[in-house]
């Protein structure tokens, strides 16, 4: 019986640490979908926002219509080689461009050289950036709203002048694409 001992509790040991490492179930965690204007982006670990140090994080491609999954054009264009991963550059025709240096931590706009108190943040191995700073920067407007109907849910939203529907109305007629978003998550 004695010699039973060691292996049953080595396997109980490895059991908890595996136990430790697994991610958390839905029902535990926040979810934060993301919408542009008024086409919600499909729900992952890699489009989730995130909250760090009080400042709102969403990954760089969705700033893109090249790079977001509802294909909506926010007037910005991104550049990130993710070779590299040393910068992210986001630019729109009006000639403002803002880089986020991810080696130093900076954040500054390339014409004029004033430099900004943010910084991306890896994730999931993508730039994250602060969506404060870059609605502020580029004109565009961004909301942040519980899910009546999914618990701990949240939604994220970043606007144009071209959106239709405000927030209350979105959610309203939203719900069944939002539950498909998260029964696919």
């Amino acid at each position: 019986m004695k010699h039973l001992r060691r292996p049953l509790m080595a396997l109980l040991t490895a059991a908890l640490c595996v136990g430790l490492f697994l991610p958390l179930p839905v029902s535990a965690a926040n979810l934060y979908f993301t919408a542009i204007n008024e086409r919600i982006e499909y729900l992952t670990s890699d489009t989730m926002p995130f909250w760090s140090g009080g400042i709102l994080y969403v990954p760089y491609t969705v700033f893109d219509k090249n790079l977001n999954s509802t294909q909506t054009d926010l007037g910005i264009t991104v550049s990130y080689n993710s070779r590299t991963k040393s910068a992210v550059t986001l630019y729109n025709l009006r000639q403002q461009i803002l880089t986020f240096d991810l080696t130093s931590g900076s954040c500054r706009d390339e014409l004029t050289g004033e430099v900004f108190p943010y910084r991306a943040i890896m994730q999931n191995g993508k730039p994250y950036l602060p969506l404060e700073l870059i609605c502020r920067f580029f004109g565009l407007t961004w909301s942040y709203n519980s899910l009546p109907d999914i618990p701990q849910g949240y939604l994220v939203r970043i606007m144009t002048s071209d959106v239709v529907l405000d927030d209350a109305t979105f959610i309203g007629s939203a719900g069944y694409l939002l539950e498909r978003r998260l029964q696919a998550y």
